[in-house]
């Protein structure tokens, strides 16, 4: 004699069961999981032009931008003492000098 009862698998899984919670042979959509693919199409979709745009619209500036950002030219002026010849007579001097930049 076979036993079955709660502690068994006849009991437990019953064709009611599956149907009803993992939805076998239900072809509906739900409208959530509809709201959930619509915006996981519409994320996919937004990062896909931001990449082709950023990529092949935009890829020269930004190469462009990235050459120009590897080396960066600092002048350093040092101050010369002053040069004398053998008499004491000042051949080289410092005078100061400004330069005005302008950037556009």
């Amino acid at each position: 004699m076979v036993k079955t009862g709660e502690a068994f698998t006849e009991h437990i899984i019953t064709d009611v069961y599956t149907k009803k919670h993992w939805g076998s042979n239900s072809k509906q959509t739900n409208p959530r999981s509809l709201f959930l693919y619509l915006t996981f199409a519409i994320i996919f979709t937004l990062i896909f032009l931001r990449v082709f745009f950023l990529q092949i619209i935009k890829g020269q500036y930004y190469r462009g931008l990235s050459d120009n950002n590897r080396t960066k030219t600092v002048v350093i002026h040092a101050p010369r003492g002053i040069i004398f010849d053998r008499n004491g007579t000042a051949l080289v001097f410092n005078i100061p000098g400004f330069r005005e930049n302008i950037f556009f």
